[in-house]
């Protein structure tokens, strides 16, 4: 999967706000959501660590913050699923073992340059 997210992330891919990332993003998007529907929550919580760092690592090294002027519709889609997960976590889907992987994720990514200069993945500000 993670060639897949490079694929998507490619330069070539990047346009006003990454709506063509997003776009090419909705089948990861929905690997998650059946993922989580199916209560395959380890796996859900994987891709989605995949794609956060993914995420943060491309948008500083193919520059992805020269095409944002507003909204950078790939952070939206992490937002959207990190709420899914919330979700789970206050159903008691989430194990202690899955949460702390995301915490660790989510700390991490903090201290990367796209957080750090640019605030992406926004979902660092949040809580799981």
């Amino acid at each position: 999967m993670n060639g897949t997210l490079e694929r998507i992330f490619f330069p070539l891919n990047i346009d006003d706000n990454g709506r063509l990332i997003s776009k090419l993003l909705q089948p990861v998007k929905l690997q998650i959501f059946r993922a989580l529907a199916e209560d395959r929550i380890d796996a859900a919580v994987t891709l989605y660590i995949r794609l956060l760092t993914t995420l943060s690592r491309c948008y500083v090294e193919h520059r992805h913050y020269l095409y944002v002027d507003s909204r950078y519709f790939p952070d939206v889609d992490c937002t959207d699923i990190f709420s899914w997960l919330q979700d789970c976590g206050e159903h008691g889907k989430l194990s202690m073992e899955n949460r702390q992987r995301l915490q660790a994720t989510l700390l991490e990514l903090k201290q990367a340059e796209a957080f750090r200069e640019y605030e992406i993945p926004t979902v660092c500000k949040l809580k799981i």
